[in-house]
């Protein structure tokens, strides 16, 4: 739940007007919100980069009796290939 859902959920449960608290939350999450952006683009645009050096840290996890993950004969974990990250 957002900053805002859960702010004017908890006020209206109370009957009562957002506080100055708040509404400053409120105000922040809004300022905040261009770097935001920006994290989640530079994330976006690396995700195949990023998934692919956590995969290659699998290693023979395949052949572990205690392997949590499966994993393709391309070393990918079997829910990034799900998830689409991998074709």
């Amino acid at each position: 739940m957002s900053i805002i859902t859960q702010a004017i959920a908890t006020a209206d449960r109370e009957v009562r007007y957002l506080s100055t608290g708040e509404l400053d939350a409120i105000n922040l999450f809004f300022e905040d919100g261009p770097q935001r952006l920006r994290i989640v683009s530079i994330l976006n645009s690396s995700v195949g980069d990023i998934v692919e050096k956590v995969a290659s840290g699998f290693g023979n996890a395949a052949q572990s009796p205690r392997a949590t993950a499966i994993i393709t004969p391309f070393k990918r974990p079997a829910c990034a290939i799900k998830l689409g990250l991998f074709g």
